[in-house]
């Protein structure tokens, strides 16, 4: 059985198509099957709660039924494959600049708790693109924020909330009517002015000039290549470009 109809209330108020589920699998999921069905650019897939939630590399998303914001949009971009990257830096500028938050490469959005300032992981990002013959047909962006949620799991120390971090609680409905054209702005300047969604993520970094660590390679984070690979600078002056990988701070901070 397929997804319900597009709900009407929150479609008008969005002003873009928007399916809301009380509980399911997977708002990416969801947003894939729309995709394939045909489901226009800016499509929207909105969860009060996800049964199998992941971010990047395959792990899961613990979400908090009623408290976080988990939706997913249905991009459309007349991009090559190798510049979709850009769309993932591009949404958490977007989000990092609604919220006043920081970034972590690639896909984190991260603000500090607490007197000893330490970075914690407030939101995620997953870009999931459908490809054929060398053309994107349709990206999937998955968005997962902590918003109201007061504790998590002993086996999550680097969450948190907006609600641990700022002291007070959101309305949810609320933030993702700021968060929307803010993505909508963004994302739009990976195509025409992919220095701008460059600009801005550099603007919300939470690394620059600081040591971090990406697998074997060590070195101080230096801005962004033009296709978003993290550019770490060693203690030699040379500079490498990192793809991929989980970023650690070297400098416990």
């Amino acid at each position: 059985m397929g997804p319900p109809g597009a709900d009407a209330e929150l479609s008008a108020r969005f002003a873009r198509p928007t399916w809301f589920f009380p509980s399911t699998d997977s708002t990416n999921d969801d947003a894939a099957r729309l995709a394939g069905a045909g489901a226009p650019h800016g499509a929207l897939v909105l969860a009060e709660a996800q049964r199998a939630g992941r971010g990047r590399l395959g792990r899961s998303w613990c979400g908090a039924p009623g408290l976080d914001l988990l939706f997913s949009l249905v991009l459309r971009p007349d991009l090559p494959p190798e510049r979709c990257p850009l769309l993932t830096l591009a949404a958490g500028a977007a989000v990092a600049e609604t919220l006043d938050l920081q970034l972590k490469w690639p896909n984190d959005v991260v603000g500090r708790l607490g007197t000893a300032g330490v970075w914690h992981k407030v939101a995620g990002l997953l870009c999931e693109l459908e490809v054929a013959e060398g053309r994107v047909r349709h990206v999937v962006l998955g968005i997962g924020i902590n918003v109201n949620q007061e504790r998590f799991p002993a086996d999550l120390p680097e969450a948190a909330s907006l609600l641990q971090i700022a002291g007070r609680r959101f309305d949810r409905i609320e933030m993702l009517e700021r968060l929307l054209p803010a993505l909508d702005r963004r994302l739009r300047q990976v195509r025409d002015e992919p220095a701008l969604v460059l600009a801005a993520w550099a603007a919300h970094s939470a690394m620059e000039g600081r040591r971090v660590r990406v697998g074997g390679i060590e070195g101080i984070a230096a801005g962004l290549r033009a296709d978003g690979a993290l550019l770490l600078r060693d203690d030699e002056g040379r500079i490498t470009p990192v793809l991929a990988g989980d970023v650690r701070v070297a400098d416990g901070a």
